[in-house]
């Protein structure tokens, strides 16, 4: 069965956030924050998972384990990407490798994978867009060894100099609340304010670890996670919010006031079990699908195979996992990835309705072929800052039993290597 590519969405979309502390005056708070997107202690580490909902909670963290090897085997991958091309610059393959017939497999792979999913790697004709190649490839290898080491420490447990802790969290009931930590409301600190206002509902937030102030503020929000499916409004305390349909959202770091949030969103938790559940029962499990480098597919991943393409199963198939979900949002993020530097959800305008590239297949590709989601400014393409761009090659790396960059569908192998 076909499934949807829409998956995730940042948090600019989803909330407009604004500070308050005691030390403003006693009217409506004027500071905007404008954001991108454990309790079980692990040591002295950067990131916390607080989440309460026991059913989901051990998922999130295999699915910290599974990110790091797929990640993990991204960067592989890349390494074994760029040295077909010279090293000089211009971004253009080395003779012996200019075709599919000189490539082995997982050099075709990975090489058709990029170039459909990330950003097309070769056009004889066109000596400015292969010039590019270069910093685009080095680019994707930078973020994905820093995502892998920076979720290999967070399994280890060790802090990493310079990065923001980050809260992941389940539901935004878990850390936003009608009442402040003094018990009273945003209406008793601020008596001449309404609550909500000019559709921007007042909760209370704990500061993060960094600030100087202690304990609660006053944060605005617009629209928060569904609790169900289909569901348009859900309280906190008495406060009726709007929803929005996402799967998750980042909210970085507040400079002053707030740590870096990860929430995964509860209408969501159900159906992420369930493609853990069912592709383990179907013989799917995607854990299992991964072939290692010169090697051919055993018995299961050609089953496992022969199963996805008879279900006609395009990428979002891969797009069902909790670690989809979570190699993508962690690409937002500042405390997983290079500092300064975080992966975005690229949009495109062909259609005259701005779509990002989860939720589209077409500005999926468009972007990766340079016609569509330009950098406004140098109308640059930006397919290798994409973060469902990068999820998915990364995703299709793994699950490589089959090949997924063609018409993103899964393919049987070609060029597999002869058992030895």
């Amino acid at each position: 069965m076909k499934r949807p590519l829409l998956l995730f969405v940042q948090l600019f979309v989803l909330l407009g956030l604004v500070l308050v502390t005691s030390s403003l005056p006693t009217d409506h708070p004027i500071t905007n924050h404008t954001t991108s997107s454990k309790a079980r202690s692990r040591g002295n580490k950067d990131a916390f998972q607080n989440c309460r909902n026991g059913r989901i909670a051990p998922y999130i963290e295999q699915a910290f384990e599974d990110a790091e090897l797929i990640l993990g085997n991204a960067f592989d991958m890349m390494d074994l990407l760029i040295p077909l091309f010279y090293a000089d610059g211009t971004g253009l393959l080395l003779p012996d490798k200019a075709t599919k017939q000189g490539r082995t497999f997982d050099e075709d792979n990975v090489f058709s994978t990029y170039s459909f999913l990330i950003r097309r790697l070769y056009f004889p004709d066109n000596p400015d867009w292969n010039r590019g190649n270069m910093d685009a490839m080095l680019h994707a290898r930078t973020m994905l060894f820093t995502m892998k080491y920076t979720i290999q420490q967070y399994l280890l447990g060790n802090h990493i100099p310079g990065h923001p802790k980050l809260q992941m969290y389940c539901d935004e009931t878990e850390y936003m609340f009608e009442y402040n930590d003094r018990g009273t409301r945003y209406i008793d600190d601020y008596p001449q304010a309404t609550n909500p206002y000019n559709g921007m509902y007042f909760v209370s937030r704990a500061v993060g670890s960094h600030s100087a102030h202690t304990g609660h503020i006053w944060v605005g929000v617009t629209e928060i996670c569904e609790e169900s499916r289909g569901q348009t409004h859900r309280n906190i305390g008495s406060l009726v919010i709007p929803t929005l349909d996402v799967y998750a959202y980042v909210e970085n770091p507040s400079p002053q006031n707030l740590d870096e949030t990860l929430t995964l969103c509860p209408a969501r938790s159900d159906q992420w079990i369930t493609a853990e559940s069912n592709s383990v029962m179907d013989g799917l499990e995607l854990r299992r699908l991964h072939v290692p480098t010169n090697s051919e597919p055993n018995a299961y991943q050609k089953a496992a195979l022969d199963k996805l393409t008879y279900q006609k199963s395009d990428i979002g198939w891969l797009g069902q996992f909790l670690v989809t979900t979570l190699i993508h949002e962690l690409s937002h993020t500042e405390a997983f990835t290079p500092k300064g530097i975080q992966q975005k959800d690229i949009e495109c305008l062909a259609s005259g309705e701005p779509v990002i590239t989860s939720g589209s297949i077409q500005c999926l590709y468009s972007v990766a072929k340079g016609t569509d989601g330009l950098d406004p400014h140098t109308n640059t393409p930006q397919g290798h800052l994409d973060a469902e761009a990068l999820t998915l090659f990364a995703m299709a790396l793994w699950a490589n039993s089959a090949t997924w960059w063609k018409s993103y569908e899964a393919r049987r192998r070609q060029k597999d290597p002869q058992p030895q």
